[in-house]
This record gives C-alpha cells, structure tokens and sequence, in this order.
C-alpha cells in the first residue's frame, strides 16, 4: 500500500555502506591524513557480501513503533487533521508487530472552519463550484472566484472574505494578489469541502474511440482534443475519486506508490540499472563560470569583520559562480558554479565550473548487449524495446545522482537521436539537482552500488583512464508504445490527440465512465501574492481550502538557492511572496505536483498550521530568500514563520531531493507539533546556516530517505558565509538553532537523527529521542553545537553515539547528559562508542553520559583504548559518565516513554 513501509530486515545490505561508512567516505575525502582511513571505508563498501545485517530485535522495534503510534493518535486528538490508519499502517504495525488496525480514514478528518457570523456574512461574497448552478440563498454569490475576487476589489472595503461554496473551483488562471489586496479571507463554507483546482476539465463532450496500439493493449481509447486550448497534458487525474494516471513509461510503476530509489528492494524491478547505459554523453568543452570570492579570514574584507572560526578555510568565505557552461543548465548563480566550492565531493563541481566541461549528459547511448554479472539476483529489462519507438521527441529520462543524492530529469530531442542504435540525444535537462555526477576515475565505487558489480573500467577499450560519468537507475516515460498498463496515458502533441488506457477491465467494449470524469493540470501556481517589502500583502487568511491539481515542473529550468546541494524550481501551488502575517490553515493540498507552498523573498510572521499534505511532487514548504552576496541584512527573506500541527505525507514522488519543509537564506522558523513520515529524503532540510534562531520541536518524523542516502531525517548544511542582522549585533555567528523533544526515527537510507554535515554549526539538539538513529554528527569544520539530554538507540548494524571532527580552539561541540544504546556494536569492537578527533576539554565538552553497549564495556575512538570511565582522569573528557550493560527492549521503551513525557 501507499504507506507500507519496510521492515528493517529488508535493507539492502549495501545501504548499510551508503548510510553508515558514507560519513568517513563523504567527511574525510579532503583530509589527507585522513586518506586510509578513507581507502579501509571504501574498502568495505566494495567486499560488503549480500548478507542481511541483523536485524533489530522485533520487540524493541515493535516497542518504539507503538510508542510513535500512541503520540501520533494524541496529537490528532489535540487537532492535527490526517488519518490514524495512514500512520498505522505506516508504521507496519499490523504486519510487522501484530497490532489491530483502527477504523477507516475517513473517520479521522478534523474540520476547523468556523461558523460565520452575522457580521462575517455581511462582509461576505459566495463562490459556487464550477458548473454548478449559481444559488439564490445568499445576497451575493459569483459563479468564479476571479468573479468574487473582483467583487471584493470593488466593494471598498465593505467586503473582504471570499466563502467557497462545496465542491470543485477550477480557477483557469494564476489568483494573482498585491498589497491592495490586504485582509482578504478566503476560505470554505462552513462545513463544506471546497476544493480549489489548477486543473481544466475535459467534460463529457469528447468523442472517444477505442484504438489499436502498438503495445497489444486491447483497451486503449483516444480523443482528439482540438479546440481544448491545451497545448500540453503533463498530469491526468480523475475529477470524482481524484486518481492519478502515469505517464505511459517504462519499467512499468506508479511515482505516487512504487519506490525505485537507492535504498528500494524493488528498485531493480521498477527502474532500470545504470550499468544499461553504455555512455552518458557529456556536454562539449564549454565557457567557464564567472565566480565571485570573498574572504573574511583577515581584515581589511568586505564586511569589516574577521571570520575564522571554522577548520574548512572556504567556509569562512563567500562564494558562488554563474554564467558560462552552469547558465545552459540552472538559473542565476549557484554555489556549486564557483571555483572555490567545498564539500564531499566538492572537487567534482569546482573543476567542472573552472574546465568550462560540466558533468550532466546531454544525451546516453544505451547499452542493448551487456548482461549484468550477478543474473540470479537482480532483474534485467530487455531494451530492445526502444528500437521499436516511431519518435522518441518528448520522451522524459529520469536518473538518479551516482551517490543517490537528487533525481535528474531529461527530455529527449529528435535531432540527434537514433532509436536503432539506441542514442538519444537531450534537449534540455540536468538542473533538477544542484551538483554535478561523478567520472568513473573520480568514485568508481558508485557504479557498484547501483548495479550490483564494478563496471567502471571493465571494458578493455576503456580500462584504466575510464572518464565516463556515473548515474544511479533510470526510467524514462512520455513514449507512446510505452502506453500498455491500466491508468496510463499519453498525449500527442502534434496531432493533439489523448491516449488512455483506463483503469478498468476491458468487457463489452463499452466507453468507461471515467474517461468523461478527467482533469488535466494546467497551472503551476493557484494563488500568488505579489507583494514587497515596501509594499507587503498583509494579513491574507487561506482557512479550510483545498487544494488539488497543479502540474509538474521537473522539466522546467531549476536554480539553486545557496551552498546546500539542493535545487529547486520557484513556485507554489500557494506563492506567497512580500507578505505579512499569512495564514494557510485547515486545508487539504492533494495531488499538487509541484511544491505546494514556497515563501520567497520578503515574508514575515507566516502561518502554516493544522493542514494536511499528501502525494505532493516536490517539496512541501520551502522558504527561499534572497541576499546581496554575503550580506543578509537587505531583510528579503522569510522570518519568523511558523509550520505547526501539520500532517505530511507521500512526497518528493517527481524530485526526490524533496522534503515536508525545507528552507535556504531564511531564519527564525518555528516548525512545532507535525507529523511526518513516507518520504525519499530528509524530512526538514536547513540548506544554510543564514541567521538561525530556529526552533524544531515537538514533531514525530518516521521513514525519511525511503528512496537515497548520505542524509538524515534532519539534514543541515553551512557553506557560505551570511552576515546578518538576525543576531545582536549583526554578525557572521547565527543564533542558535534549538532541536528539542522531537520523536524520530532514522530508518531506511537516513544515518544519524541530525545530520549536521558541512560546515553546520550553532545547533542545539537537547532531550530528542532518536531510534535507529546515529548519535551527533559534527564534521567538515561544523562546530559551536550542542548534543545534550538526547536518548539515543542506534543502529543495530555498527552504529555509533557521535562521530566529531576537529575544531578550532574556543569554537568546539559540547556532548553532556546523553543516553546512547549501542546495539550491536561497530565493525572494530562491540565496545566502541564513537569517535572524535580532539581528545581534549579544550576542544570537546563532554560529560555525565550513559552509554549501555552488550559488553557493558565502552571505549572511546580517538582517545585511545582507556574506558570510558578512566578518561576524565587520563584525558580531561568524560567527567562522570558511565558505561552499563545493555537493558532489556522493554526497558529501552520505558526510557523512551520517560523522555517523550511533554
């Protein structure tokens, strides 16, 4: 089902290479004293065999799966709307754990909108649905919301709140709103389910035909849609039951409920494996990128004040490129584009921004001969297939990043392609992503991990001096004679006709009901403000609206927003853009699929509370804000929101590198109280240290990174350096982002509960309980963070309470009252808690920790083979912490149960 997740004895065993030993791959990759270390960890990426790890026992699993459920059930009884079963079944509670499942979802729906008032009514324009007719019951009601809206603009100020009536609003076009348009309401009747839609329908007047097809499908239908106005049909959904039909592609999957990523068992069922590529064809030797460096490590510099606070010297600059080869593929600047850039991997970027020679392809041969070495246990698709497509022009290629970072999306050109000898040539592409992929000579180890064998190299003609480019599985979609499963279609846009296969069985021949019941996505955005920070929108309400049915925007040009790896295209179903005490609350948003809300530039006060979100495409909130350079204090960005009560699930379906809120350039976010779960990646994504001063607390997120790696279910980053005037007095130093009392867990392809990778500094992260789940993570120069009153199980496959890197003197981590369960050990010794690189007070706070271990022995990495009851003595670290023999499962819940106590 949609919500099934995975038992965790399920996780491919290379999974375990990608999420735990990727930390010493990823963080040590620059460091030369770090490099065998380095060479051990790729070491054992490439002789893991295909022995399940063991598993975590079933009743401690069992155990923190209930607990979860149990605080799931009392924050939808204190008005969080979404479905206990969702989160039931979810959680495998029933499956895996034996439970009785609750009653149906409908039964869960919590339904805030207020009555009106007598007063409210008065000021108050009715909207009917769309063709429906217009009621008399009301003084003033308007069969648009364009209508009403206009209605609302004329009336002076006499009227402010648009009433949708029940039913489907299909608005045509983008409700566009400045700061003329202060205090409006928009919001449902009471007790009403009004829908707003960025769909048009295709009504019941279309002459459909029942058609032969190249697929042997017996079921197809067709209609020419000449006259729609529709140049183009990313989406179909039904109107009534609102379901979803794919895009006739291969392998065969649906994107809302398959899983085909990195970490998916049947991943090689439903996509198909990177070593069916013989080559991803890499751009022409192009312009360089125009890069713009700043230094603060020594004055005189641009902002008059010295940072140098962190190890990674580049993250005490700022830095960013644009222009040449990277202005083919995203827009503005990016990070990634400069000649400084730094990070894992960040070699691969800088070099191909300074050779002018970027490493996303711009077309792929496909391999039709070679047969993969390990046949008995893995799928492989015949490709022959694609020698049989009449015209490949349109066809999408998805593949994911070599390190199963982001998806890329590329259409396919007809000038260049040859379906006979399997080339296909690319008309645009690659920008879904911020980064680069790797060369075969750069991390062969990642042609490993997808295909099940090393063939970087393996062709004699190529051998050693092997430059091809690494992807991870790929599908592609969009192809007619692709069309041949039930809920599929496709659309012809030089003949203008629409293809279906409906997702019904074929009996008599008679017209399915369905195909007169079909909406196509039409808009990117439902409502826009337009607004400014010397004009903002104020006090704009969106109250017990539902929205549905934007389109897809991964073949449309992406930008990235600062020095994370993230990028992402600027637009929302809700755009809220130069406002001033928002408010988006108690609505539905299904079936959008693009990101369903973006703050951008100037937003302040912003609410987002008590809505729930599911089968978004990308992300579900994002905040993106802008800056001159590295000076932050112009004040464009989104501060002071708050995302609360809400309930997240199935996202990041399109662009994988999605999550339930992410932010980049913004501070002082509050997200409180949600619940989230089902998704490909980080479920909160900090793409920058810009300003701080954010809270993150109370929230219960479970099955982040379902489909990647390299992450966690928080995830932060700090490459560039912002001065702001968030802090007093402004400064580069953010205010301290505080991570408390949140439930998670950090399973699937996810490693620590926070992982706080590059350059990530100023965290507090206090009294969390994190299960399967890594302890602090501190590396690539991150530092001035906090892990204190944290219950930690980790792992049962070579897990670890911390793992911190070194720090400049005065700028060190502090990791205090902490309780880590060590289950299973590590691959050196059962008694090894962690690591840190300094053993020193100076440098590393620690103190008054428990660590339980099945030897009830501990030592620490880095200080030596002294226990860890000995080190304050020896070392000065340590001081009154403890290592005891691991409790019973039961007891592990208890500490849970104590911990979560609100």
């Amino acid at each position: 089902s949609r919500s099934k997740g995975l038992p965790t004895a399920d996780v491919n065993p290379y999974s375990v290479c990608l999420a735990i030993p990727c930390h010493c791959r990823h963080s040590m990759a620059h460091t030369d004293m770090m490099a065998p270390l380095l060479f051990g960890c790729l070491l054992g990426l490439l002789s893991t065999t295909t022995a399940t790890p063991a598993p975590t026992p079933p009743p401690l699993e069992c155990g923190y799966r209930k607990l979860m459920y149990t605080k799931v059930v009392a924050a939808l009884a204190k008005g969080t709307p979404g479905s206990k079963l969702d989160a039931f079944e979810s959680l495998e509670l029933g499956t895996l754990c034996g439970e009785t499942p609750p009653s149906p979802r409908s039964s869960d729906r919590v339904q805030t909108t207020a009555a009106l008032s007598d007063a409210d009514r008065a000021r108050s324009v009715f909207v009917a649905a769309s063709g429906e007719h217009v009621r008399t019951s009301e003084a003033s009601e308007y069969p648009t919301v364009h209508a009403a809206l206009a209605a609302v603009r004329g009336s002076r100020g006499a009227k402010n709140t648009i009433v949708l009536q029940a039913g489907v609003h299909f608005l045509n076009a983008t409700m566009t709103l400045d700061a003329a348009d202060s205090g409006i309401t928009i919001r449902s009747a009471p007790g009403a389910e009004a829908w707003l839609s960025g769909g048009q329908s295709l009504g019941d007047a279309l002459d459909w035909q029942k058609v032969k097809h190249p697929s042997g499908s017996s079921n197809v239908w067709a209609a020419s849609l000449k006259g729609s106005g529709l140049t183009k049909v990313p989406g179909l959904f039904t109107l009534k039951t609102h379901q979803r039909f794919v895009r006739a592609r291969f392998p065969n999957a649906n994107p809302e409920n398959d899983c085909w990523g990195y970490d998916c068992p049947t991943r090689d069922t439903l996509s198909l494996s990177s070593d069916q590529v013989a080559l991803w064809h890499r751009p022409a030797v192009g312009v360089s990128t125009t890069s713009r460096t700043f230094d603060f490590t020594a004055l005189p510099n641009a902002a008059g004040v010295i940072k140098n606070d962190s190890t990674q010297t580049q993250y005490n600059t700022w830095t960013d490129g644009s222009g040449g080869v990277c202005g083919d593929v995203w827009k503005g600047h990016s990070y990634w584009c400069s000649n400084a850039s730094s990070g894992g991997w960040a070699e691969v970027d800088f070099q191909a921004a300074a050779a002018g020679h970027l490493q996303l392809p711009v077309g792929m041969s496909i391999n039709f001969t070679k047969s993969r070495l390990n046949k008995t246990e893995f799928v492989r698709h015949d490709l022959s297939r694609v020698q049989s497509w009449s015209n490949p022009e349109g066809a999408v290629i998805a593949a994911w990043h070599s390190q199963s970072w982001f998806l890329n999306f590329f259409t396919v050109a007809a000038a260049g392609s040859d379906v006979a000898a399997g080339m296909l040539a690319f008309s645009k592409g690659g920008s879904q992503g911020g980064r680069n992929w790797c060369r075969c000579d750069q991390c062969a180890y990642a042609a490993n991990l997808w295909a099940g064998h090393q063939w970087c190299g393996a062709d004699a003609v190529i051998g050693k001096d092997d430059e091809r480019i690494i992807s991870g599985s790929w599908m592609v979609e969009n192809v007619y004679e692709e069309l041949d499963v039930g809920a599929e279609f496709f659309y012809n846009e030089s003949t203008e006709v629409l293809y279906v296969i409906p997702n019904t069985t074929d009996t008599d021949g008679a017209q399915p009901p369905e195909l007169n019941d079909l909406v196509v996505p039409v808009l990117q955005q439902l409502i826009v403000t337009t607004g400014s920070q010397a004009a903002p929108v104020r006090d704009l309400t969106i109250e017990g609206v539902n929205f549905r049915d934007s389109t897809a925007v991964y073949e449309e040009q992406w930008e990235v927003p600062s020095g994370g790896d993230w990028a992402l295209h600027r637009s929302g179903a809700i755009f809220l853009q130069g406002t001033e005490n928002a408010t988006v609350k108690a609505g539905t948003f299904k079936r959008l699929d693009g990101n369903a809300i973006m703050l951008n530039g100037y937003n302040r006060d912003a609410t987002i509370s008590q809505n729930e979100f599911v089968y978004i495409g990308d992300n579900v909130i994002a905040g993106w804000g802008e800056t001159k350079e590295w000076d932050g204090r112009n004040g464009d960005q989104p501060r002071n929101t708050l995302v609360s009560e809400n309930f997240i699930h199935e996202l990041g379906f399109f662009e994988k590198q999605s999550s339930p809120f992410f932010q980049a350039k913004s501070a002082l976010t509050t997200i409180k109280d949600n619940v989230m779960f089902n998704m490909p990646r980080a479920a909160i994504n900090f793409n920058d240290g810009f300003g701080g001063g954010n809270i993150v607390s109370g929230n219960l997120i479970w099955n982040t990174c379902r489909e990647s790696g390299d992450h966690g279910p928080i995830n932060t980053w700090d490459r560039q350096a912002f001065f702001t005037d968030v802090p007093e007095p402004p400064g580069f130093t953010p205010v301290q982002t505080l991570i408390r009392q949140n439930f998670i867990f950090a399973n699937y392809g996810a490693a620590q509960g926070v992982d706080n990778d590059d350059g990530s500094s100023h965290y507090t992260i206090d009294r969390n309980v994190f299960f399967d789940a890594d302890g602090f993570k501190m590396d690539y120069g991150g530092h001035g963070s906090k892990f204190t009153n944290n219950l930690v199980v980790t792992k049962p496959h070579g897990g670890a309470c911390m793992g911190l890197a070194g720090f400049e003197a005065g700028h060190g981590d502090e990791y205090s009252n902490n309780t880590c369960a060590l289950l299973g050990g590590n691959s050196s010794s059962v008694d090894k808690v962690g690591s840190i690189s300094q053993c020193a007070p100076a440098e590393n706070t620690m103190h008054d920790n428990t660590y339980f271990t099945p030897s009830g022995k501990g030592t620490l990495g880095g200080c030596g083979n002294t226990p860890i009851g000995d080190l304050f003595a020896k070392d000065g670290v340590e001081r009154g912490s403890k290592v005891e023999r691991m409790p019973t499962d039961d007891e592990l819940v208890e500490y849970a149960k104590a911990w979560l106590v609100d």
